[in-house]
């Protein structure tokens, strides 16, 4: 099915100079009264689409059907080009549409909003946006040849007001996003057995690459002096520190894989049991981070993601408790495993 409305699509420059301030072209308000053909549902070769959207908007062939209709449609010789995209359309408390839209083409990585008075509209100017992604004459195409076989004839077109507009950046900008981060887990041979962390991150994603600042601290867990049977000491962990993150996935992908490298400061206190009067002690520590984080997008705005965390340290003290003797070496090398939930501001 095609669109039978009219969109105007803004600020978009085209290759073909200031002469096209502004393109008209059909849209849907609704599905047309034609059938769909079989070439209406194959896949274009250039576009793979994550589609998110209510009931009330179209699916997402008719969003890929739009797109190689403006691309020359069924006979045309496909693009070399390829274009990655996640669109996410929601209605606004105002009754109004939004949608947006994140683009990977080749290495450009772009992002669009646009604002419509129907979901119909705001998917047809994605799907504008998206071939001239791959063409920069598909509009004016569009605009000057008929939509394909079996659909109605244009109507004349609409007013601005009620169009769907483009607001954001250029497609080719890529914007600072920022985020937080929940995450918990298990920390491996830092302390004197495996202990629960809990932590929070803060940080900013640009295209492939992201950087954070973070905290986590643990509950005690407890060692038992080798020497004195009964005795030892309750050790806890709080530690902050800072990555950068390369993604390894395309951008448009909902599956992540990033790796990770980056420093922390630990600091490790202890406090004796055991015996009358038990010594309590504390450590500060530096080590370096390696980190490989496998991850899942389950919307436009959040994130799950599994992370292992390789931490090696080159100071590793051994903690002695007045009363209580040696109790525990902080070894050379720790692990943390945590689950870990992003959100997008």
């Amino acid at each position: 099915m095609l669109w039978c409305a009219i969109v105007t699509l803004r600020p978009l420059r085209l290759s073909l100079g200031s002469a096209f301030a502004s393109v008209a072209i059909l849209v849907a308000g609704g599905p047309c009264q034609a059938a769909p053909t079989q070439a209406d549902d194959r896949d274009p070769p250039e576009l793979r689409l994550a589609w998110d959207a209510p009931a009330a908007c179209p699916p997402a062939s008719e969003v890929k059907a739009r797109f190689d209709h403006l691309l020359g449609g069924r006979g045309r010789v496909p693009s070399s080009k390829r274009v990655q995209a996640i669109a996410t359309a929601q209605r606004t408390p105002s009754g109004a549409w939004t949608l947006r839209l994140d683009t990977t083409v080749d290495d450009a990585i772009g992002h669009r909003d646009l604002e419509g008075d129907s979901c119909w509209a705001v998917a047809a100017a994605a799907a504008l946006v998206l071939a001239l992604t791959i063409d920069p004459n598909a509009a004016v195409r569009a605009s000057l040849t008929p939509p394909p076989d079996g659909s109605p004839p244009q109507s004349p077109p609409v007013p601005l007001q009620t169009s769907a507009v483009v607001l954001a950046r250029p497609l080719e900008a890529t914007p600072l996003r920022p985020f937080v981060r929940a995450f918990g887990g298990v920390v491996v041979a830092l302390l004197p057995q495996p202990g629960p962390v809990a932590g929070l991150a803060a940080g900013i994603r640009r295209g492939w690459f992201d950087a954070d600042l973070s905290s986590l601290g643990s509950l005690e867990t407890r060692a038992y002096a080798p020497n004195r049977p009964g005795a030892g000491g309750y050790f806890r962990l709080l530690a902050f520190g800072t990555r950068a993150c390369a993604r390894a996935t395309a951008v448009a992908s909902p599956v992540m894989l990033r790796l990770c490298a980056g420093a922390e400061i630990e600091r490790i206190t202890a406090r004796g049991f055991g015996v009358e009067l038990p010594g309590s002690g504390g450590a500060t520590l530096v080590a370096g981070l390696a980190a490989a984080v496998a991850g899942l997008r389950l919307a436009s705005w959040v994130d799950m993601a599994l992370e292992l965390i390789g931490t090696a340290r080159p100071y590793h003290p051994t903690f002695v408790l007045t009363g209580v003797g040696n109790v525990f070496t902080v070894p050379a090398a720790s692990a943390v495993g945590a689950l870990a939930v992003s959100f997008r501001l």
